[in-house]
């Protein structure tokens, strides 16, 4: 029978990271929905996240809308099971999200005590569970989305690299059953099968010997796009070969941003609209995976891991490269940066060995401090008010910052404030029609309607498949007697409302 190596001791540091992981992010379950996302994905799909409707679950967008480009049918069942558990309460999900983690960074341990140091591998596993670019992926509640990534890779590659050295049929299937879980997470997890070629290559192993492994990954990683190619299906537009080209060259200089960020994690905002690399703080991380490096040159073996090493963390950054609009988030470096940890591990356990008090005191102190940047960033996240007030402060010049702060202000009744807002907003984005829809309720709640007319036509031309913009012009022509044209507007509103909305139903208009 499958047992993980180190049992009672594994049990033992598990229960030090459950200690760790609660006492800086316990505090979570008491935080509520954000509404960013959050809101979309839960409550308003309460009549949709249900076990009759685990068919869809399984086989829609994650968003269940038209213009929809992401297919995480495990995110979606997790938040089935939570919301047949606890419903709209958000302790329930927070909880989930640190629980996630939790066997997440106890996946990391396994990965970092394999053929290292377990008290080394501890020290830096701590320091990763309380990272504080990870902060996101923790108290956010849809940033579970890369915990779960993770966890499900990591041991897909732990279980792999046992297979490799004792040849058993359990780390065989254990392998390629994590794989799977982890390729229904999130399309990222396809990096996973081209590093257990390169694992094989640079530790130069017999590539014979696991063709059935690599073969079979192969097909699901096939059957898993023809499955996502189908769920799109229904799609007209679909992004070509150029728009993701143009991405890569574009996102490109993140991964210095997130190379940047895991020595030196500043300047965290909960939404990041564009790139901003601090090229002094760069030159230094540079400098230290440099002599890193150049240190551990005298063993050949540790070269070529640390070249994986490497290649990990480029490689699972590479697909966040790819996506046009980019919004940089912090918890996308998750998996990636355990690439960065297993780098660590083998360049520093030399010196760890001779000089553990030295070395052993310096990551604790780091881990101290982490513990407290993170502690202090978690709070951004304790509710919809203090999220947003934080985005914009964080980063003035996002638009969704923004237009959501300006919607607070609109809720308490600040119209001219929400006003300025939204056009801070819409000239950011001019582009983006909900911005001119949301402004344009604000003109309805002051009574100025043709101005909220001009700027619901506006976000029409700028998107015809925006229902709520329909919806409201129809308010509008009811509210100055023109029926006619009310009822062609409420009829529109129906009509786009349907191809959006697949599974809700439609606000009523009664005219």
């Amino acid at each position: 029978m499958f047992t993980l190596s180190g049992g009672r001791y594994n049990i033992k540091i598990f229960f030090v990271l459950v200690v760790i992981i609660f006492a800086v992010y316990g505090k979570s379950i008491f935080f509520d929905f954000v509404y960013f996302d959050d809101d979309i994905l839960i409550l308003d799909k309460q009549n949709y996240l249900k076990i009759s409707n685990i068919k869809n679950i399984l086989s829609d967008p994650v968003f269940a809308r038209e213009n929809d480009k992401y297919y995480r049918p495990v995110l979606n069942l997790s938040f089935l099971i939570d919301n047949l558990v606890y419903k709209t309460n958000p302790a329930g999900y927070h909880l989930t999200n640190i629980l996630i983690h939790l066997f997440a960074v106890f996946s990391v341990f396994l990965l970092l005590s394999y053929k290292h140091d377990k008290s080394l591998a501890l020290l830096f596993t701590a320091v990763f569970a309380v990272h504080p670019a990870l902060v996101k992926a923790v108290a956010w509640i849809p940033g579970r989305n890369d915990t779960l990534l993770t966890l499900f890779s990591v041991f897909s590659f732990y279980f792999f690299i046992n297979y490799c050295e004792k040849q058993k049929w359990q780390n065989w299937i254990f392998c390629i059953s994590f794989f799977t879980l982890a390729l229904f997470t999130k399309e990222t997890a396809v990096i996973t099968l081209p590093l257990f070629i390169i694992y094989l290559i640079l530790k130069k192993l017999n590539l014979k010997k696991y063709v059935s492994i690599i073969t079979i990954l192969s097909v699901i990683t096939v059957i898993f796009f023809i499955v996502r190619h189908f769920v799109f299906s229904y799609q007209t537009v679909n992004p070509s070969f150029s728009v993701f080209l143009n991405s890569a060259l574009k996102n490109m200089p993140v991964i210095l941003k997130y190379m940047q960020m895991t020595i030196f994690p500043v300047d965290l905002s909960v939404i990041v609209s564009k790139i901003e690399i601090n090229y002094f703080i760069f030159s230094y991380t540079l400098f230290l995976f440099l002599l890193l490096f150049f240190l551990s040159r005298n063993n050949k073996n540790s070269i070529r891991t640390n070249l994986f090493c490497v290649i990990w963390f480029i490689l699972y950054l590479i697909p966040a490269c790819l996506v046009p609009n980019n919004n940089y988030d912090s918890h996308r470096i998750y998996l990636p940066m355990v690439g960065v940890f297993l780098f660590f591990i083998e360049s520093a356990e030399i010196f760890y060995l001779s000089k553990k008090r030295l070395i052993g005191t310096f990551i604790i102190l780091l881990f101290i401090i982490f513990c407290s940047i993170s502690y202090i960033q978690t709070d951004k996240f304790k509710n919809k008010k203090i999220f947003w007030i934080n985005a914009l402060l964080d980063n003035p010049q996002s638009a969704v910052a923004n237009a959501n702060v300006a919607g607070l202000l609109t809720d308490a009744g600040k119209f001219n404030e929400a006003e300025d807002k939204y056009l801070k907003a819409i000239s950011i984005e001019p582009w983006e029609s909900k911005h001119y829809v949301n402004l344009a309720v604000v003109y309805i709640k002051t009574h100025n309607m043709e101005r909220s007319e001009k700027y619901l036509l506006t976000a029409i031309k700028l998107n015809p498949l925006n229902e709520i913009a329909y919806y409201n012009l129809a308010v509008i022509y009811r509210y100055q007697g023109k029926k006619e044209q009310a009822l062609e507007m409420k009829t529109k509103y129906l009509e786009v409302f349907k191809i959006q909305n697949r599974y809700d139903k439609p606000s009523e208009i009664k005219l």
